[in-house]
């Protein structure tokens, strides 16, 4: 047992009740600091983003949170590039906001309230963020822009977020997975791939993003009986 839950090789070493945040919890992404290895649970509410440290799994510790830039909103997304963290939500006029996440290592007296490092406007609401960041590009799907398909951002400065494209043939995304290529298919290594799972339709769209301002759609599956796409992502092989 994983305290009150039956369980094989999984233990529950500690539990944060929903009542340490002030809010609702709707999603979740890791970190880790490359400068002493402290482990860090990044956490979306409907009131923000909480920033908890899990390096001693058994003792977790709120260090802060980062208030949602507009409304409340009962959907966040979080990724991480290059030290910072990307975050989007569905909230109206949310745009994205980015946050230095070095800056948690200098809390001395947890929890506090943090402001945003900074913020892009170019869209207001969005369901989800991806980020390819052996490119700096984040993709930002589900969003007011663009059809709902991919709202492509250069990271590669994280505080000077610049639009480089949009891919709007193939509808609303609800998720994707973006990569360098480095599979089977010869015809597509070391190009920019964006596997695009659609809300609302039984499909999974496959794009070339090498050129944001030229993608080159490449194929869509899909499946019998229809449901949602919702998500998916690449085995190692």
């Amino acid at each position: 047992m994983a305290g009150p839950y039956p369980c094989n090789n999984v233990d529950l070493m500690s539990f944060v009740p929903r009542s340490t945040f002030g809010g609702d919890l709707n999603d979740c992404w890791g970190w880790t600091d490359p400068n002493n290895a402290k482990e860090y649970a990044l956490v979306g509410l409907t009131t923000g983003t909480a920033f908890v440290d899990i390096t001693d799994p058994v003792n977790p510790v709120l260090v802060g949170s980062l208030p949602t830039h507009t409304f409340n909103s009962t959907w966040r997304d979080i990724k991480v590039y290059n030290g910072h963290a990307f975050i989007v939500s569905e909230a109206s006029n949310h745009g994205m906001q980015v946050f230095d996440l070095s800056r948690l290592d200098t809390v001395s007296n947890p929890p506090v309230t943090f402001t945003a490092n900074a913020h892009n406007a170019s869209f207001g609401r969005a369901h989800n963020i991806v980020i390819n960041e052996d490119m700096g590009m984040a993709y930002v799907v589900g969003a007011n822009q663009c059809g709902g398909g991919l709202w492509m951002l250069n990271i590669s400065d994280p505080v000077n977020p610049i639009l480089a494209g949009c891919h709007d043939l193939d509808g609303y995304i609800h998720d994707a997975q973006c990569v360098i290529y480095r599979g089977p298919d010869v015809a597509y290594q070391g190009q920019r791939i964006c596997f695009n799972c659609h809300s609302g339709a039984d499909k999974l769209s496959i794009v070339d993003v090498t050129d944001p301002t030229d993608p080159q759609h490449i194929s869509i599956g899909t499946w019998s009986p229809a449901n949602i796409g919702h998500q998916g992502w690449l085995s190692e092989d």
